[in-house]
């Protein structure tokens, strides 16, 4: 295997592996903490990555980016849809996140899928999308928390 074949296999399982990480962060909170909660952190993140493709048919339809002479990255986006969602509600990995999200873009951009702009625009789309969703989602779990007024 040679290192072109090799990357482009670490490539194509970023994003299934952070799906998987998401699911695994759901099922342990429903476990540990709440099934509240978990609900809570899948529809916001589903919602998200509804919005991420939302924005594709949007651009498929109004060559938005092709206009610009670029091109939506969808995985960009995907991956900065579900690193938003995790660390909204796993904050102290953040950093870790972060650096994932960062290695990813990268690689994609060195494999020539997309250029740098392509990513940082997909991806800035991704956070626009995906993280008032985890916001209203976190204050629906802090409310749910509080006691109610007497």
């Amino acid at each position: 295997m040679d290192w072109y074949q090799l990357f482009d296999a670490v490539a194509d399982s970023v994003n299934p592996l952070l799906a998987l990480t998401a699911i695994f962060f759901a099922v342990r909170e429903w476990r540990s903490a709440s099934p509240r909660v978990a609900l809570l952190f899948a529809a916001a993140t589903a919602l998200g990555l509804a919005g991420i493709y939302a924005v594709q048919a949007l651009d498929d339809h109004a060559a938005i980016w092709r206009r610009w002479g670029g091109d939506y990255s969808t995985h960009a986006a995907f991956a900065t849809s579900v690193i938003v969602s995790l660390i909204a509600w796993w904050p102290r990995r953040r950093l870790v996140l972060i650096g994932v999200l960062a290695a990813y873009l990268v690689l994609v951009v060195l494999m020539g899928y997309h250029r740098i702009v392509d990513v940082a625009t997909a991806s800035g789309a991704g956070v626009l999308v995906t993280a008032p969703w985890q916001i209203a989602a976190i204050r629906l779990a802090r409310s749910a928390r509080r006691p109610a007024p007497r």
